[in-house]
């Protein structure tokens, strides 16, 4: 199974929906677990193709439609086009879906999701911010939010409180229980993003860190300038 999650299609196949979850311990050597799985999933056909682009070393050319008109240099409809950088869009897409699918396998284990572990570190760090405050931090859309926190709030991992100021302004806050649920997503976390680091390798895994982190910075996005360090720890 694995080599087929690893080498196959850019859509990968539906997990197998069996009753018994495998174990988490399987995340080194042994049976492949939600966990190993998840990071299996991703790394076929994308990471390459990112790091060679992130290095400038792509070299694929493609060519113009038919019939275009030659353009100031005598460049004909044979000419050939190349935009790695663009064409890094497709790849950062193709990215994110696998990141997002092998994540969401490993995180089933503990009947979570990526955005509700999302929402749940960013309630830990802030002090009990507005919906807006968590819109902004997580770049998540009005309506997503909404259900995720709704999704929290029905498993008591989080609830909304108004202000005593002005109750018609919410605010979020995670619970006791919603502490104790992220410690075991934290581990989850933490084993799948092993396995992830060493099927790209320590240097591999590295660059494209630096490499996204830089592109993040340079070009701005959802809570790129927010501090989320907790109130308390923030220069005055």
């Amino acid at each position: 199974m694995a080599q087929l999650m690893i080498a196959g299609p850019a859509t990968p196949s539906k997990p197998d929906s069996g009753a018994s979850s495998p174990s988490r311990s399987a995340c080194g050597a042994g049976p492949l677990s939600r966990t190993s799985l998840g990071s299996n999933m991703l790394t076929g056909g994308v990471i390459g193709p990112l790091l060679r682009l992130t290095n400038n070393q792509s070299h694929r050319m493609y060519p113009p439609r038919s019939g275009m008109a030659e353009d100031s240099h005598g460049a004909g409809p044979g000419s050939e086009f190349a935009a790695p950088l663009a064409e890094l869009v497709w790849t950062l897409s193709d990215l994110e879906r696998r990141l997002a699918l092998g994540l969401t396998i490993a995180l089933s284990e503990e009947g979570s999701t990526p955005d509700q572990w999302r929402i749940l570190e960013i309630l830990e760090r802030l002090d009990s911010p507005t919906m807006g405050e968590l819109a902004e931090a997580s770049g998540m859309a009005n309506a997503s939010l909404s259900r995720t926190v709704d999704a929290l709030e029905d498993t008591a991992c989080a609830y909304r409180l108004p202000t005593v100021t002005d109750r018609r302004r919410i605010t979020v806050h995670v619970s006791d229980r919603g502490r104790h649920k992220l410690v075991r997503i934290r581990e989850i976390v933490a084993a799948w993003e092993r396995t992830l680091q060493q099927r790209l390798g320590a240097d591999a895994a590295q660059a494209l860190l630096e490499a996204t982190e830089s592109a993040a910075r340079s070009l701005g996005g959802a809570g790129s300038n927010l501090d989320l360090r907790p109130r308390h720890d923030r220069p005055r």
